[in-house]
């Protein structure tokens, strides 16, 4: 009986220890100076739609039709006045981690927009827009 109760309880330990799961923290997250390649996919002939029982989806032969690529920078090489709103010692709660440049795509034809950025706050918890 010994035995059996010392195997039972062998198991449930491996068990428990064997039932991993992915941590993700804030060296998971961009980091200044990395570049992450992203693709763009068109394909007008796939029905997206189409879904049931047995049904297969086959993405072997997308192709991308253009690349890109999403490059962080450091808060302090944005410009002056986005490093006094989002690396303010007085407002902490919104203090970036990593910055992101943009296009700028300014609605009106007229009106440049230079210098356009995204700021980011990284944590153990979340990966924020700020």
């Amino acid at each position: 009986m010994k035995k059996v109760f010392f195997l039972i309880s062998i198991a449930l330990l491996y068990c428990n220890w064997a039932s991993a799961q992915i941590n993700i923290d804030k060296t998971d997250m961009p980091q200044p100076g990395q570049i992450y390649p992203k693709f763009t996919l068109v394909d007008g002939t796939r029905d997206y739609t189409a879904t049931g029982a047995n049904f297969i989806w086959n993405f072997y032969n997308l192709t991308a039709n253009t690349l890109a690529g999403d490059t962080f920078v450091t808060v302090l090489s944005a410009p002056l006045v986005y490093n006094v709103t989002f690396n303010s010692p007085f407002d902490t709660l919104h203090n970036a981690t990593v910055a992101a440049p943009q296009a700028a795509n300014s609605p009106i034809a007229t009106v440049q927009m230079p210098d356009v950025y995204n700021f980011y706050k990284a944590s153990n918890t979340r990966f924020t827009e700020v």
